[in-house]
């Protein structure tokens, strides 16, 4: 009953998103062999993010850091809109992270799997109760030491999902493990840049460090981003 519920609850939140970078919710199917419904979305031609970068590395054979510098910062900026529009709606989606993002035969990048996304109403954050399996490597550490998720928790991970773009969806924190990770992280740790940083536009690396600020009140919103990220840039939506 639980994964039902879920289930529900993720169609319930897909339905009322209305954006241009939010993979779009056609419906729900009951009419299939097996005893579970399904989701029915628009058609991402290139699956998820992270493996569509891992797929482009191996076949073009190219060294970390050599990601198209216009194709990241749309990646950055569509994104980034995706994520503003949420927050508009007071939701929270709490598992930002490439592998949560698919890609259009066009190469735009939408949002999608809204199984952890929460509304919060007017209140300024959402605490999580129970023992739900959670993204630790994409999480900030307000959110792995008390459970409290808020936007800016979100925009941690998103300064994650950067680093992932940079890094061809290399696993965050090599190395550690899930408790080093949330040691680490709590102590005031986050990602090192990523070493071939001359490659990688200055906005983009500047934005990961803003978003990996310890106290969430110094993060930057996505609106901020936003308007950063199209100051650098010539992109049209």
């Amino acid at each position: 009953m639980d994964d039902i519920r879920e289930f529900y609850n993720e169609a319930s939140f897909m339905k009322q998103l209305n954006c241009k970078y939010i993979v779009q919710f056609l419906g729900i199917s009951l009419r299939q062999p097996s005893t579970h419904p399904v989701i029915i979305m628009e058609y991402m031609a290139f699956g998820d993010l992270a493996t569509y970068l891992r797929q482009q590395m191996s076949k073009d054979d190219c060294p970390q850091g050599s990601i198209d510098i216009q194709l990241a910062i749309n990646w950055a900026i569509q994104l980034a809109t995706g994520m503003n529009y949420l927050t508009e709606l007071h939701i929270i989606h709490r598992d930002l992270a490439a592998r949560n993002c698919l890609v259009n035969s066009m190469l735009t990048v939408k949002i999608a799997d809204f199984g952890l996304a929460r509304l919060v109403n007017n209140q300024e954050y959402y605490r999580k109760i129970g023992q739900a399996r959670l993204p630790v490597r994409w999480m900030a550490p307000e959110t792995l030491s008390s459970a409290y998720f808020t936007t800016k928790s979100d925009v941690w991970s998103y300064g994650v999902v950067l680093w992932e773009i940079a890094t061809f969806a290399s696993l965050p924190y090599p190395g550690l493990s899930h408790e080093e990770v949330m040691k680490f992280v709590c102590e005031g740790g986050h990602l090192n840049l990523p070493e071939f940083t001359t490659k990688l536009p200055v906005i983009l690396l500047t934005l990961m460090n803003m978003c990996w600020e310890f106290e969430p009140i110094n993060r930057p919103t996505f609106n901020e981003i936003l308007s950063r990220l199209k100051s650098f840039t010539s992109f049209t939506e």
